[in-house]
């Protein structure tokens, strides 16, 4: 039948762009997991992402701590969908410096955190 050969041809860009997205988001919590684990590691705490905080607040290097944060938030979002980090990230859609997928729309923008607060 030509018109599912058709059919399925056409989808494969489509499984192809999806699969990179979602190894894109893999690496992402991957990289940022390990990333965890040598600053609990180096700083030698449970906690490493706090412990982080709090030495980048001592320091006074307050903008660095929310991009941080947003980070770590992003992340959480990530891994585990809508939630507290999404309600945060959506509280500071117009702040945040990076675009975003809002997981219930499929659409990618600022826009997309504005939105979901009416």
């Amino acid at each position: 039948m030509p018109g599912r050969a058709i059919s399925r041809r056409s989808a494969e860009p489509v499984k192809a762009l999806q699969m990179v997205r979602l190894q894109k988001a893999i690496s992402a919590v991957g990289i940022f997991s390990l990333f965890e684990a040598m600053l609990q590691d180096g700083l030698a705490c449970s906690d490493g992402f706090r412990e982080a905080g709090e030495i980048l607040e001592r320091d006074g290097a307050m903008e660095l701590k929310e991009r941080f944060v947003d980070v770590q938030l992003a992340i959480n979002v990530l891994k585990h969908g809508r939630g507290r980090s999404y309600d945060a990230l959506v509280a500071k859609a117009d702040r945040l410096p990076f675009r975003s997928k809002d997981p219930g729309r499929g659409s990618s923008s600022r826009e997309t955190f504005r939105k979901s607060q009416r």
